[in-house]
């Protein structure tokens, strides 16, 4: 895992000014809080599914929802990848590295309840 790269990072205060953000300037990716103000993080990401300048560019959630159906939700839309807050630097970095490889990053899952 390399922590000498020169990532840009852009924020957001909400899910429309992410939206208009990354439609603007399409990143190579998202970190995509659920729980946010103005729009929810599921809404988001299936806006940004919807994009043809967006749909490939990987996409991962950050959330406290720690549950089998928040992490099934999530990869159902379309996301690379789900890191559980609170997290490290480590672990959102392991997150960064394994999706844009093209590979999968989820939590080891959890049985449905």
């Amino acid at each position: 895992m390399s922590h000498q790269r020169n990532d840009r990072v852009v924020f957001a205060s909400d899910g429309y000014q992410g939206l208009k953000a990354a439609r603007q300037d399409p990143p190579h990716l998202i970190l995509l809080d659920l729980m946010m103000p103005g729009l929810h993080g599921y809404d988001v990401l299936r806006q940004i599914r919807k994009m043809p300048a967006l749909q490939g560019v990987p996409v991962v959630v950050l959330s406290v929802l720690s549950h089998y159906g928040a992490y099934a939700e999530a990869q159902r839309m379309g996301a690379a990848g789900y890191v559980n807050k609170p997290f490290s630097l480590n672990r959102l970095l392991a997150a960064r590295d394994t999706v844009l490889r093209g590979e999968a990053f989820y939590p080891p899952w959890v049985e449905p309840e």
